[in-house]
């Protein structure tokens, strides 16, 4: 039988802990959040900040360099920068201006996986999703994850990018495992196919260079810096 998933597992790999991420000082906003991600929402929630769902519309393969050695933290901002854009732009055009009264901030992000410098994003098939899986096991993979606030009034951005690497044992029976993790069809959703959370794999994490927020991709202290970031950057000048 399977453990149950405990992210508090890989909190002690990584040797963080939730009172790591400081504060959204005075920060008063209506908040649109670009994404349909449920990881993403979670951390927003967590947070206990309100917000509107309007995920942006774009071919996001069409954007950015992603053959080897390209760099995924460029890949990221741009994602994430662009979603933003769009979003303000539905909003603006009224496409998705119902529920969104006063919106003040769009939040937006995006993550790739990175794997012996080549950038993995969601598989394209069982596969592919197998191929990312058993390049994991008795090796190590790096998330890269971005979250940008986009001001709509000005489209002033501001973008944070986190890295964090996960290190993993060698994982026995990896076919039943990936097996389990393909029917289960999550992973689909997921660069890389990593879902770091799930019970299926977190047994046989050794290790997380980083925050395990970021692996999950997306951290509280990201979402602060980015708005705070936002905030000063709009500031008018005294």
């Amino acid at each position: 039988m399977w453990p149950p998933v405990t992210v508090a597992h890989l909190r002690r790999c990584s040797g963080s802990t939730s009172d790591l991420t400081p504060p959204a000082r005075d920060l008063v906003v209506s908040l649109v959040l670009g994404s349909k991600s449920a990881s993403r929402k979670g951390t927003l929630d967590g947070m206990a900040l309100t917000y509107t769902v309007v995920p942006a519309d774009l071919d996001e393969r069409a954007l950015g360099d992603r053959t080897d050695g390209a760099n995924p933290e460029v890949l990221v901002k741009l994602l994430a920068e662009t979603k933003g854009a769009a979003v303000v732009g539905a909003l603006k055009a009224g496409k998705a201006a119902a529920g969104v009264p006063g919106c003040t901030c769009v939040l937006t992000g995006d993550q790739v996986v990175v794997h012996d410098g080549t950038i993995l994003e969601k598989p394209v098939d069982a596969d592919e999703a197998r191929r990312f899986i058993a390049a994991y096991s008795g090796g190590e993979c790096t998330t890269v994850g971005s979250c940008t606030a986009t001001d709509p009034a000005t489209g002033v951005q501001f973008t944070v990018v986190e890295v964090a690497t996960l290190v993993f044992e060698e994982i026995p029976d990896l076919t039943t495992v990936t097996a389990m993790l393909i029917t289960e069809g999550e992973i689909f959703y997921c660069a890389g196919a990593l879902m770091a959370e799930n019970p299926l794999l977190v047994p046989h994490i050794k290790e997380v260079k980083g925050t395990i927020d970021a692996v999950l991709g997306l951290s509280p202290r990201a979402v602060c810096e980015a708005l705070n970031g936002l905030a000063a950057a709009i500031q008018p000048a005294p």
